[in-house]
């Protein structure tokens, strides 16, 4: 996600995360979560 770590929300080309720890799938929505641990 993303080409450097940072905290920045944003779709999947621009969005930063510093610690990604789980990834979820809602399907109702159709929708990918990520979660950052910091």
């Amino acid at each position: 996600i993303g080409s450097s770590p940072g905290f920045e929300d944003g779709r999947f080309e621009t969005a930063k995360m510093m610690r990604p720890a789980a990834s979820v799938y809602n399907a109702a929505e159709d929708c990918l979560y990520f979660v950052d641990s910091e």
